[in-house]
């Protein structure tokens, strides 16, 4: 792209006070960091012709302009040169990456270098690996072409329109759909217990089910607790990951309880999130089959991911290192919190079944004890969709739901342990290996 001299300064200095400032920049601060003789009117008119070129944006009209990722790459083309590191540098990452374990993929080795080089310069270090991912890019579109297929439209977002949103260099491609929403999973059940409440429902809390009995041919079921004795002509269990319900008998070993990991941040300050972009603050889970999800969480940031089935015995060890593994792949993603604090850090249960899928219907002798499972991932939204059902099941209307998936038999027991830790551990090494692959197709 053919630019004037004028045009060449006031890009340069622009996305430089930019990333100095994290800011959108203004013509006032660029005459007065330029120290040119040139009216603010002549800067704005410089301005607004980059921003015809697609150099620049505005992100309002009142607001200064930022670079584009046009505008950055033109930046990079015209000013910067690639020179020779100092031998001191170069000798530091040799040591670097000789004490990196062998078993490290490109992406970790590169992370090393760029956090090395940014200590070594005072810079921002980067680490560039050429890698599209295709088998990522394919999956979103057949993703897109199913949802269509029921009358959901998704938006297919380019490498260079996903990074608009949200200004990390490790996305590809994303499927955006833009009448979803995020909502606070805590507040949402709080809230739903106090609609309970106003329409008259009894909540017993802190209440241990011990067991369950089927009285009267099936008519009607009595659950014992250690407080004492209900009876009801029909029950629903919506324990879903709750280990204690394995013991209950009826939905005994249909599911596994796994732990899922997630670490919050600090609230960041502005500048970070400027540096961030993420103006929509869309929550996202990336594609991979061992996969992180992300949101924001105020001015805080939620990573979370990664699975560990303890086999009835605490890994603290393990633990840990799941979590220096979010945090690392958090800073993957975002090299900007770089020295950010963690100030929570937590994990929870989740229940898996052996199809990896929710488990809704109803089982005992009358068929009136009703149940749902296993409603993982996607856990808030499944949920609720579960309750919908269970509740259609029980006032008789489940033939609007009969083309539903979930809708099924409690299905085989899982096998006893050990068996059933090994199928697992099998499963996720297997998962790991397809996502190793997806790098190469």
């Amino acid at each position: 792209m053919q630019l004037n001299e004028r045009e060449k300064i006031i890009l340069e200095a622009l996305v430089e006070l930019y990333v100095r400032e994290a800011g959108p920049v203004s013509s006032g601060s660029l005459q007065h960091d330029l120290e040119l003789q040139l009216s603010s009117a002549s800067i704005r008119n410089v301005l607004h012709g980059l921003e015809e070129k697609g150099l620049l944006h505005q992100p309002h009209t009142s607001a200064g302009r930022e670079p584009t990722l046009a505008g950055y790459r033109t930046y990079v083309d015209l000013f910067c040169r690639p020179t020779r590191l100092p031998e001191e540098w170069l000798q530091r990452i040799r040591a670097e990456l000789r004490l990196a374990p062998r078993t490290q993929d490109v992406h970790e080795v590169l992370e090393r270098v760029s956090r090395l080089l940014a200590g070594l310069s005072s810079n921002v270090g980067v680490g560039l690996a050429v890698q599209d991912d295709a088998a990522h890019v394919h999956r979103i579109e057949q993703l897109a072409a199913r949802a269509l297929k029921v009358g959901i439209e998704l938006l297919l977002l380019s490498r260079d329109e996903i990074r608009e949103r949200i200004r990390s260099q490790r996305f590809i491609g994303a499927l955006h759909h833009p009448r979803a929403a995020m909502l606070h999973p805590g507040k949402y059940v709080a809230g739903l217990k106090r609609a309970v409440l106003r329409a008259g429902v009894r909540v017993y809390e802190q209440t241990r089910v011990t067991g369950l009995d089927d009285l009267h041919g099936g008519s009607e079921v009595r659950v014992r607790t250690a407080a004492g004795a209900l009876r009801a002509r029909k029950l629903v269990l919506g324990l879903n990951a709750y280990l204690p319900a394995a013991r209950l008998g009826v939905l005994r070993d249909r599911a596994v309880s796994l732990l899922s990991f997630i670490i919050l941040t600090e609230p960041l300050t502005d500048g970070l999130w400027k540096r961030l972009g993420w103006q929509g603050r869309e929550g996202y889970s990336d594609l991979r089959r061992i996969h992180n999800y992300v949101r924001p969480s105020g001015r805080r940031i939620l990573f979370g991911g990664r699975v560990l089935y303890h086999f009835g015995v605490d890994s603290p060890a393990e633990s840990e290192r799941i979590y220096a593994r979010l945090r690392q792949e958090m800073l993957m993603t975002f090299p900007c919190l770089e020295g950010v604090a963690l100030t929570h850090r937590w994990s929870g249960p989740v229940a898996v079944t052996w199809r990896r899928t929710p488990l809704i219907g109803r089982t005992g002798k009358g068929g009136n004890i009703f149940y749902a499972l296993g409603y993982s991932g996607m856990g808030v939204s499944l949920g609720t969709l579960s309750g919908r059902v269970l509740a259609d099941l029980i006032v008789g209307q489940e033939s609007r739901w009969k083309e539903l998936l979930y809708l099924t038999g409690p299905g085989w027991p899982l096998p006893p342990e050990p068996f059933r830790f090994l199928g697992f551990q099998g499963s996720y090494y297997a998962m790991r290996l397809r996502d190793w692959l997806d790098r190469f197709s």
